[in-house]
């Protein structure tokens, strides 16, 4: 992994799937957003994703990290199943749509530790909705670490908004990591070894 740090919600979602992989991954199209390094991307690609679209902000750096590691990832027999691509949240998903043989959305979204972006939590609202395949198994899992605990409503305020847009929301995880990622940063340590798990769906008529 080239360029970034491997944030905690990155690492449990990667674990996660490899522990649901009939359900989530296998066979499964994927997108995930503001993928920093992709691990849980390129676990997807690797354990049998028929296909990965691993997008992060439109930045020419960003992106080259994303293919470099990519490339560089051994495990993945087939390079051809993931596909790295700049995305802005609340942009029209047509483009990365266009990467599946249908049309229809996508069965994964994954979200690792960008909720501390507030101001574009409805945007990130906005295409989640967007993005999910309109059937009853497709989901979004949205994983973080309250990095900033003070402002810990303000993280789950993402799901309010999700819920009043007609999403449903699920906890379903709760992981303490063994240590801090920022030694420094200050407020409660335990939250901030602490990973909350969603998952984010269609609700269904």
């Amino acid at each position: 992994m080239k360029g970034h740090l491997l944030w905690n919600a990155a690492q449990v979602i990667a674990i996660y799937l490899e522990d649901n992989v009939d359900d989530l991954v296998k066979s499964k199209t994927v997108l995930e957003l503001g993928a920093g390094a992709g691990l849980p991307s390129l676990v997807c690609a690797v354990l049998g994703a028929s296909k990965v679209v691993v997008t992060d902000y439109p930045d020419i750096d960003l992106i080259q990290n994303l293919q470099y590691n990519i490339d560089h990832c051994d495990a993945l027999s087939s390079k051809s199943s993931i596909v790295a691509e700049g995305f802005l949240w609340g942009n029209s998903i047509a483009p990365l749509r266009s990467h599946l043989s249908s049309d229809d959305g996508f069965d994964l979204l994954i979200l690792a530790d960008i909720l501390f972006n507030h101001s574009e939590h409805a945007k990130l609202v906005r295409t989640v909705k967007e993005a999910l395949k309109p059937n009853s198994n497709a989901r979004a899992l949205v994983f973080f670490t309250p990095y900033r605990p003070w402002l810990l409503q303000n993280d789950l305020n993402f799901f309010n908004l999700a819920k009043d847009a007609g999403l449903a929301v699920e906890k379903v995880l709760e992981r303490v990591m063994d240590k801090v990622m920022f030694e420094k940063d200050r407020g409660d340590e335990l939250l901030r070894r602490t990973v909350f798990g969603y998952e984010v769906s269609l609700k269904q008529e």
